[in-house]
């Protein structure tokens, strides 16, 4: 059986894991995965596997339903996820590093204008 990736937001993972009050080797134990992944996922780089979901949920202590992204909103983290890509996708789409468009996505500010017509793309229009 394929492992297909979940779509949820990487900020709303660590948005649930810090409200819950857990460390990153915290939540890795609680979900059975190392703390490394734990990383990956909240950085966008990787996404969970979809019957990761069932033990995420748990250890958080919220519905899957909570942790799927389905309502549309206009952050690149947001419309990169929808799309069903990875940091890494984007940027080699955009010719840069995956630390140099992560830095965009995290911090929520415009790309620059030379990224609009691949993210449109890509992304889909904003």
């Amino acid at each position: 059986m394929p492992k297909t990736p979940a779509v949820i937001s990487p900020a709303g993972l660590r948005e649930l894991r810090l409200k819950r009050g857990l460390s990153m080797a915290a939540a890795a134990d609680l979900i059975g995965v190392s703390k490394n992944t734990i990383q990956t996922w909240e950085a966008g780089n990787s996404r969970p596997v979809a019957h990761r979901l069932h033990w995420i949920a748990r250890a958080y202590q919220v519905r899957i339903e909570d942790l799927l992204t389905d309502s549309p909103t206009d952050s690149l983290a947001a419309r990169r996820s929808q799309a069903g890509l990875l940091q890494k996708d984007v940027a080699r789409a955009l010719g840069v590093s995956v630390a140099r468009y992560g830095a965009v996505e995290r911090r929520s500010t415009e790309p620059p204008e030379s990224w609009r017509e691949t993210l449109d793309k890509l992304l889909g229009d904003s």
